[in-house]
């Protein structure tokens, strides 16, 4: 979806470009391809605690940076939404108050 509005044709059409990975391409070149849910890890534990702790951890050590290219106030968080959607950002976009 990018814009205001549902593009029927354009979801269509990135469907059809994705492409499809086989599993034994991506071993025999030692690759994976990971996905989770975290809703469904939150469902699991009813919290993400065990896995932001670490995070939070590694981030006050400055072992990890997260990348944020753009902070905006909350009151534009329909161009922070607009953003996401239209395929613009690296990193995460991030409202602040």
């Amino acid at each position: 979806m990018t814009g205001d509005r549902r593009d029927i044709p354009g979801s269509l059409k990135m469907l059809a470009t994705t492409p499809i990975f086989h599993p034994l391409q991506l071993m025999s070149s030692s690759r994976a391809l990971i996905g989770l849910n975290l809703l469904t890890l939150r469902d699991d534990r009813s919290t993400l605690d065990e896995y932001i702790e670490p995070l939070r951890e590694w981030a006050e050590a400055g072992r990890i940076r997260p990348v944020v290219p753009e902070a905006l106030r909350l009151e534009r968080g329909a161009d922070a939404h607009r953003h996401v959607q239209e395929g613009r950002k690296t990193g995460k976009v991030v409202l602040t108050v």
